[in-house]
């Protein structure tokens, strides 16, 4: 079921169990925060909807100015 396809430059991210801690915005309009270990699926307190999590992230490209202040955590692997 993958159903949230992205354009332009993202990744794409193998779940394994991970801790996540993500603010959630709902269809219905509900917001609230999730702090979770196993976050496959989320369902929403409001109206009781169930939302699978997707699997591709888009990616943001710093300025020039943003990145002279960050770090870089982590070095793609080339295939």
């Amino acid at each position: 079921m993958e159903l949230d396809k992205v354009e332009g430059p993202h990744c794409w991210i193998q779940w394994k169990g991970t801790g996540v801690c993500m603010d959630f915005h709902c269809a219905c309009g509900k917001h609230g925060h999730v702090d979770a270990e196993f976050a496959y699926n989320v369902q929403c307190p409001a109206c009781g909807r169930v939302w699978v999590m997707g699997s591709h992230v888009r990616m943001y490209e710093p300025t020039e100015e943003e990145r002279k202040k960050m770090n870089v955590w982590a070095i793609v692997v080339a295939e």
